[in-house]
C-alpha cells in the first residue's frame, strides 16, 4: 500500500510558505511543496510539550497529545484578553488574592547604596538622618519619608524588595511602593514581593510618631515562575489566596460580549500548594457558567452551564478550557479563581492561609465554540488577531489517478463546520469534480461528484468528529467504498461514474475549493493518496485504530 503522496505520519518537512509531502514509494520528500498561507504568527505545542510561536506562513505542526505531530489548521480568531500573560498588571484586579513572580530569577540590584551610605541617593522629607549606613527616624512625624532617587520602577513589572528594620521603639515604619504600602512595628528583615501597578520609587515613611532605623535595602526586578512556554520560559505567575474567609480570584478588565454568542476561554495552570482552580466569568452575562479543574489528576471536576476540557502540557501545566454561551450583551470579565473543594460553587468563599496558590500562564477569551492555540506575540496592551491557515497543492495530476484511487485522512476536526465546509478534498479546482470529506452539524460527510453530478454521498453520526479518526474512500468505475476506523460505513457498486484522466489535480484543505470559508479546521496527523482503489482488506488495515 505505497502511497504516491504522504503528508504527515511523523514525516514533516516545513519552511516558509511550504509544507513538503512525502513519497512512501521511494522514501523521500517530494519536490511538490504545499502552499501554506497565514499572514500572522501562530502557536503550537512542540515535541517537548512546550507552547511555541511559529512565524508568518510557517505550518504549525502540533504535538499536543501525540508523538508524531499533527498539522494544526485554525480559523481567524482574536484573543480578547489584552494582557494575556502579565497577570501582575493593573488590567487584572485582585480580590482576596495576590500575584507573585519568582524571586529566584531576580536580576541585578536597582538600588545603589542600599545601606543609605550616600545622602544624595535618597530624597528626604523631614529631619531623617543617615548615620552609619542606616536611615534614622528620630521622633519623626507621620508622613515624613525618604524616597530612593534615580530608580523609577516600571508599571507591570515585578520586584522583590528586602530591607532590615534594625530598631523601632515607637510608631511604625512603612515601606512605600507604587500603589502599595505596608507598615512594620517590629525589628527584623523583611521581603516585599509586588507588581508595580504604576511607575514610581521605593521609599519609607513614618507612621505616627516614629523612632527607628532602616538598613540594607535591596530592590531587584524579577521574572515569573517557570511556564509551559518555549518562548517565554519564566513568564508564569503565582495566584495566591488571601487569609480572609472570602473568594480568592482575579478578573480581567471589561470585555464586550454579545447575546447568543458562544465564547471559549482558557488559562494554563499548574498546582502549587493548592491543586484546584476554577474558571468563570464576571456576571450573569454567562448564566453563572463555571468549571472546576483538578491540577493534580488533570481532570474536570464540575461544570455549570458550560462545557470544559483539560489537556496536559510540559512542566506540570494543564490547559484548562471552558465554553459557554453569552446570555446577556454588555461588558464581562474572565475570572480565574482559587477553590478548596471539588464541588465548589461559583466564586465560593473559604478561609485562606495567605500563602497557598497555583501557577498561571496565558489567558485567552475568543469568540469561538472551541478553544484554539494561544494567541500571543509577546506584545500586550491591545487585542491580537491570528488569521486563518490555508493549505493546498496543485499540479498533482501525475500523483492523483482520476479514474481510480483512494484518499486516506487521519484527523480530528476542531469544528462542526458549515455546509460544504471544514473539509479536505481532491478536485479539479471546482466543486463539480471532487472527492471530499467535511463536517456539518456534528456529522461527518463524504461526497463524490463527477461533472457536477453526485455519484455517492455518505454521512454518519456514529463517530465523534473532535477525536482522531482514520477515514478512507476508494473509487473506481461503478464502485465506491467508505471506511472509518476499520469499519465499512457505506458503499455502492452501481452507477458510479469517474472523471476522465488527469481531471483531479489538486489537494485542498477545504471542503469547497472555491470558498475560503470552508477551510479545514483540524489537526491532521496523516493524509495519503493512492493511485488504486484499495481492496477491502487493505482499507480495513489502513483505517484500523
Amino acid at each position: 500500500m505505497a502511497a504516491t503522496l504522504n503528508l504527515g505520519n511523523g514525516d514533516w518537512g516545513t519552511k516558509e510558505n511550504s509544507l513538503l509531502g512525502y513519497n512512501s514509494e521511494n522514501d523521500n520528500f517530494k519536490p511538490l511543496p504545499f502552499d501554506v498561507t497565514r499572514a500572522t504568527s501562530s502557536s503550537r505545542v512542540n515535541k517537548l510539550g512546550l507552547i511555541e510561536n511559529v512565524t508568518n506562513n510557517i505550518a504549525a505542526i502540533d504535538y499536543q497529545g501525540n508523538i508524531n505531530g499533527a498539522l494544526l489548521t485554525q480559523p481567524q480568531s482574536t484573543n480578547l484578553i489584552t494582557y494575556p500573560v502579565s497577570f501582575g498588571n493593573s488590567y487584572w484586579t485582585k480580590s482576596g488574592a495576590s500575584i507573585e513572580g519568582d524571586a529566584s530569577t531576580a536580576g541585578s540590584e536597582l538600588v545603589t547604596n542600599g545601606d543609605f551610605a550616600t545622602d544624595s541617593d535618597w530624597v528626604k522629607q523631614g529631619t531623617i538622618t543617615i548615620s552609619g549606613g542606616a536611615a534614622n527616624f528620630v521622633s519623626e512625624a507621620s508622613g515624613n519619608a525618604l524616597f530612593q532617587a534615580g530608580v523609577n520602577l516600571v508599571e507591570g513589572k515585578t520586584y522583590v524588595i528586602t530591607y532590615t528594620i534594625t530598631s523601632i521603639t515607637e510608631g511604625a515604619i512603612a515601606i512605600r511602593y507604587p500603589n502599595f504600602t505596608t507598615s512594620r512595628t517590629q525589628a527584623g528583615t523583611y521581603t516585599e514581593y509586588q507588581v508595580a501597578t504604576s511607575a514610581g520609587w521605593v521609599g519609607f515613611r513614618a507612621v505616627g510618631t516614629t523612632t527607628g532605623s532602616v538598613d540594607n535595602v535591596s530592590v531587584k526586578e524579577v521574572q515569573g515562575f517557570t511556564s509551559p512556554s518555549a518562548d517565554y520560559p519564566t513568564s508564569a505567575f503565582k495566584l495566591v489566596e488571601g487569609s480572609g474567609n472570602v473568594s480568592h480570584f482575579i478578573y480581567s478588565e471589561n470585555i464586550t460580549v454579545t447575546l447568543g454568542t458562544v465564547y471559549s476561554s482558557f488559562v494554563f495552570a499548574k498546582k502549587g500548594e493548592n491543586n484546584r482552580i476554577q474558571l468563570t466569568y464576571g456576571s450573569s452575562a454567562f448564566n453563572d457558567s463555571y468549571a472546576n479543574f483538578d491540577l493534580n489528576l488533570g481532570t474536570v471536576l464540575l461544570t455549570n452551564n458550560s462545557t470544559a476540557t483539560i489537556e496536559p502540557l510540559a512542566n506540570g501545566y494543564y490547559k484548562c478550557s471552558i465554553i459557554a454561551t453569552c446570555t446577556k450583551s454588555g461588558n464581562n470579565q474572565l475570572v480565574p479563581s482559587l477553590i478548596n473543594s471539588d464541588t465548589a460553587t461559583r466564586l465560593a468563599s473559604y478561609t485562606g492561609d495567605g500563602t497557598s496558590g497555583v501557577y498561571i500562564f496565558g489567558a485567552q477569551l475568543e469568540q469561538l465554540s472551541y478553544p484554539t492555540s494561544l494567541i500571543y506575540n509577546g506584545v500586550e496592551g491591545s487585542t491580537v488577531t491570528r488569521v486563518g491557515d490555508q493549505v493546498s497543492q496543485s499540479g498533482l495530476s501525475n500523483i492523483i489517478n482520476s479514474v481510480e484511487g483512494t484518499l486516506f485522512v487521519e484527523t480530528s476536526f476542531l469544528s462542526t463546520g458549515v455546509t460544504d465546509g471544514n473539509g479536505i478534498s481532491i478536485s479539479d479546482g471546482t466543486n463539480d469534480n471532487i472527492l471530499k470529506y467535511y463536517t456539518y452539524s456534528g456529522l461527518l460527510y463524504m461526497d463524490f461528484k463527477v461533472g457536477g453530478v453526485l455519484q455517492a454521498s455518505i454521512y454518519t453520526s456514529a463517530y465523534s468528529i473532535d477525536v482522531s479518526n482514520k477515514i478512507a474512500a476508494s473509487f473506481k468505475s461503478n464502485e465506491f467504498k467508505l471506511y472509518i476506523n476499520g469499519v465499512q460505513v457505506g458503499s455502492t457498486d452501481v452507477s458510479v461514474n469517474v472523471p476522465s484522466g488527469n481531471t483531479l489535480d489538486t489537494l485542498y484543505f477545504r471542503g469547497n475549493p472555491t470558498s475560503s470559508s470552508s477551510n479545514l479546521l483540524s489537526k491532521v496527523k496523516d493524509i495519503r493518496v493512492f493511485t488504486t482503489a484499495l481492496s477491502d482488506a487493505e482499507l480495513t488495515t489502513l483505517t484500523t485504530i
